[in-house]
């Protein structure tokens, strides 16, 4: 009896094993690369998971001010989907906003800086989602380029 099932795995794992090789030799083609029509995309995605981290618990999931932290603070956060309080800024003035705060910035004191935890490229990830997610056009840059 022995005999028998050894006969039936010897061709059973010859099988398997030139299956596993003939797939080893088959090299594996590299993956696609991004397209220049893909980036901007890719920027918002980034975005979106920067604002659920960062912004959500004071700007909420819609960006209303009414995340879980809201009702702890002073001034009410900032209603992101309201069309007339970012559509006269910049997106450079955005980003000031997220890495200065918005004490620095003349605008609320509750809104705390994020420039020790965010670089400038994130800030920008961020405004890109704030104004896709809430419909926002951006308006022309301003002429200082510092952040």
């Amino acid at each position: 009896m022995k005999g028998r099932k050894m006969l039936f795995l010897i061709p059973l794992l010859s099988a398997l094993a030139s299956g596993w090789a003939m797939a080893a030799d088959k090299p594996i083609p590299p993956p696609e690369p991004f397209t220049a029509s893909q980036l901007p995309e890719f920027r918002i995605t980034r975005g979106a998971v920067l604002y659920q981290r960062y912004c959500t618990f004071c700007h909420g999931e819609t960006g209303r001010g009414d995340g879980l932290n809201a009702y702890l603070l002073p001034i009410k956060p900032a209603d992101l989907g309201d069309p007339q309080l970012l559509a006269g800024k910049s997106s450079t003035d955005l980003a000031k906003v997220i890495l200065l705060g918005g004490k620095k910035t003349g605008l609320s004191p509750a809104m705390p800086p994020f420039g020790e935890t965010l670089t400038p490229a994130q800030a920008g990830y961020l405004v890109d989602h704030i104004r896709t997610a809430f419909k926002h056009a951006p308006r022309e840059e301003s002429d200082d380029s510092e952040l």
